[in-house]
């Protein structure tokens, strides 16, 4: 296709620096979530993530169900995004602001802390539910693939739920408590390897010898104009 103005061809390429790279880093996880400032997003990730949303809801349809769909092969050129009506687009308000200021990097961010607390979620529920990891080994699996924090939040769960345990709720409990022990005492193994680190006898004692800030920072006198 010829004869695509100079200022379709901007706004295109910009739209599609955009759409690629929330196909590429899963923005539209952010789309059905919901990010709090108690799930650890900032206010400014929040503003971000509320200007995504108004940007994404102005889109073309046509380009919104290829985007959710992430077929990027029906929206990867110029002229694709001119057959899906970009032409005639113009953001506003909100999704204007995310048009000219996307954030990706902060964007990103958030995608990635979305994916990490869905992944957490779905191993809770597996632990609390025996239908997930029936059998010892599963189990075993399931609970070493865990965090310290996720399993955490298994036994804060478990704590509200009803004092009687079964044979599979006690060896979860059991293994869970086991896995707890052994992240802690690697944690604690790594932040005494840190600090043997800065100590005198095990760093690396040629450091020392290298030059002191004074002596790398010039005085103010140096700069003044001869």
């Amino acid at each position: 296709m010829t004869g695509l103005t100079q200022k379709f061809k901007t706004k295109a390429e910009q739209l599609l620096l955009i759409l690629k790279e929330a196909v590429n880093e899963n923005y539209m996880i952010l789309l059905s979530s919901n990010p709090s400032p108690a799930l650890g997003f900032s206010g400014e990730q929040l503003l971000y993530i509320k200007s995504f949303r108004r940007f994404f809801d102005s889109l073309p349809e046509n380009l919104r169900s290829h985007l959710l769909a992430r077929e990027i092969n029906k929206f990867d050129t110029l002229e694709k995004l001119y057959s899906l009506g970009v032409e005639d687009w113009e953001p506003t308000a909100w999704a204007r602001a995310y048009f000219l200021n996307p954030g990706l990097s902060i964007m990103t961010a958030c995608a990635k802390r979305m994916e990490q607390l869905q992944v957490k979620e779905r191993q809770v529920r597996a632990l609390l539910d025996p239908l997930y990891s029936s059998s010892q080994r599963a189990l075993e699996l399931l609970v070493n693939k865990c965090s310290l924090a996720t399993l955490s939040a298994v036994q804060d769960r478990i704590s509200r739920q009803s004092a009687e345990q079964n044979e599979w709720q006690r060896m979860r409990n059991e293994l869970i408590e086991h896995r707890r022990k052994e992240l802690n005492a690697q944690w604690a193994m790594s932040s005494l390897i840190n600090q043997a680190g800065n100590s005198p006898i095990f760093s690396n004692q040629s450091t020392a010898s290298g030059l002191k800030p004074a002596e790398i920072i010039r005085p103010v006198d140096d700069f003044k104009p001869s």
